[in-house]
């Protein structure tokens, strides 16, 4: 298996990626939403900040912090009762794939199959990169 490897999205083409990536009207719109919103349950130091959009060789795509702010530790507590420290990027990687798996369950229930499945396939093209991550102990304790 070789390594995978990810890429920032230029600013110009934030708007296209976002349809193409996450698509389906305001799937975007709506993934940002829950990817802030489990942000801030999970560091309550977190007070907003810009955001690269970034996406990996296997298809896997999510909000990444600025790079100078990537490497910042934080103190997170996951609603499954683990509390320890990642750095930032490590944490965005990490709710963006709660945020996917929470709108794969809720488009499941409201019977859009087919944006389910996109963000299912989406779910574990994310659970890849996290496998990969330096920080992946941390991460899977966070999402377990």
């Amino acid at each position: 298996m070789s390594k995978i490897t990810v890429r920032k999205i230029a600013d110009e083409r934030r708007s296209r990626w976002i349809a193409l990536n996450l698509g389906f009207g305001e799937g975007g719109v709506i993934f940002e939403k829950v990817f802030y919103h489990v942000l801030s349950e999970s560091c309550p130091d977190y007070c907003g900040g810009y955001f690269d959009f970034v996406e990996a060789s296997n298809g896997a795509c999510w909000l990444a912090p600025s790079k100078s702010e990537r490497s910042k530790k934080c103190n997170v507590s996951s609603l499954n009762g683990w509390e320890g420290e990642m750095t930032f990027g490590a944490l965005c990687l990490a709710c963006a794939t709660v945020a996917v798996n929470r709108l794969c369950w809720d488009l499941y229930e409201k019977g859009n199959e087919r944006a389910s499945e996109k963000f299912s396939q989406m779910f574990y093209a994310l659970r890849e990169v996290c496998i990969e991550h330096p920080e992946s102990s941390a991460i899977f304790a966070y999402l377990d």
